[in-house]
């Protein structure tokens, strides 16, 4: 299957973002706290994997016929604390960084917010439209793929399943398989699939922003933390845009 000019390269997808203007843009949440955004230009892509999961295909072409705004990054603890103060994402239990360790934080600052219900977080995005004037939603399934895909048409935005990750995404990795697996004396007889071959440098989330963005200045879209849409789930092909 095939759409019309695409894919295209990282220098292409930069000059159809900057084509329209300026592309960048910064909220102002409050304390201090801000919101980066990204402009996503419209346009054509084929959405979907014949050779995927069950719920990737069948492949199917997708318009995105407006330009639309997008966060830079997954919104983190902090972000999400100028709505919600109570939050907290706890920890990753299924690894610690000593033998007697509680388990990973998942509530630094800059890590991205989890275990978030997908109702808190379209109530998050009410609250940033009433705080800022802006109408703000959930991405849909479509503009989430084309965002993240930036005109690529390989399996991720950087490359093959096959290619080194570590520069571009945090997924189970070296570090995780090497961390321990006890608490208080107990082994914990615990597998986590993960590949061994490359290190990304974190054990469960890391702060967002600190691997390299794709061609559209994203970053994370890739591993770190699972991310909501607005779509609902079911199968293709559907109303995706």
């Amino acid at each position: 299957m095939k759409a019309a000019d695409w894919p295209f390269d990282a220098r292409e997808a930069r000059r159809r973002q900057q084509a329209g203007g300026a592309w960048e843009k910064t909220v102002a949440l409050s304390h201090g706290v801000t919101l980066r955004l990204a402009r996503i230009p419209a346009g054509e892509f084929v959405m979907g994997s014949a050779e995927g999961e069950l719920d990737e295909y069948p492949a199917a072409r997708v318009s995105i016929h407006r330009p639309f705004w997008i966060g830079v990054s997954e919104i983190t603890n902090e972000q999400f604390r100028r709505f919600d103060p109570s939050h907290n994402s706890g920890l990753f239990m299924k690894r610690s960084l000593d033998a007697n360790g509680p388990g990973v934080a998942l509530d630094g600052p800059n890590q991205p917010v989890v275990r978030v219900s997908w109702q808190q977080a379209m109530e998050f995005c009410q609250w940033l439209t009433r705080k800022t004037d802006a109408r703000f939603l959930l991405p849909t399934e479509a503009q989430w793929e084309y965002a993240c895909r930036a005109g690529s048409s390989t399996d991720l935005s950087y490359g093959d399943l096959e290619a080194d990750f570590s520069g571009y995404a945090n997924v189970a990795d070296k570090t995780l398989s090497r961390l321990h697996t006890t608490t208080g004396g107990v082994v914990v007889l615990q597998e986590i699939l993960s590949d061994t071959r490359f290190d990304d440098g974190a054990v469960a989330t890391t702060d967002v922003a600190g691997y390299q963005p794709n061609a559209w200045g994203l970053y994370d879209v890739h591993g770190n933390a699972a991310e909501w849409t607005l779509s609902g789930y079911q199968p293709y092909p559907y109303p995706l845009d």
